[in-house]
């Protein structure tokens, strides 16, 4: 049934594939942590009311925020792969969804912002 995939794939390109997902996986969650770090900083030197603007503008939208983020993701593991026609309709298919997704989170933010 997937003895395609053999000719589509090479162990190199599997390996590259799986690093790059493992790469952005690391990328995400090192991000996460260093925005809790610099809120945490924040709050405890009181600039600014972090927690007026996160629940204000960001909150009422953290699914489409974790879908934008996760889209981004799968965009950078696709670039990583080599390029083949596979890739290349992945590649556009994942892009057009990564623009609609941003432009709706950006729409939706300035909505709430003014």
């Amino acid at each position: 049934m997937l003895v395609f995939l053999a000719e589509i794939f090479t162990d190199k390109e599997v390996k590259i594939g799986l690093l790059g997902l493992v790469l952005g996986v690391g990328i995400f969650f090192i991000g996460w942590a260093i925005i809790l770090f610099i809120k945490k900083i924040l709050q405890n030197w009181n600039f600014i009311q972090i927690d007026d603007v996160y629940q204000k503008l960001l909150k009422p939208h953290k699914n489409l925020l974790i879908t934008v983020f996760s889209i981004v993701i799968v965009d950078l593991t696709v670039l990583v792969l080599p390029n083949n026609y596979w890739t290349n309709s992945l590649e556009i298919i994942v892009s057009l969804s990564l623009a609609i997704a941003s432009s709706w989170l950006a729409a939706q933010i300035f909505k709430n912002f003014f």
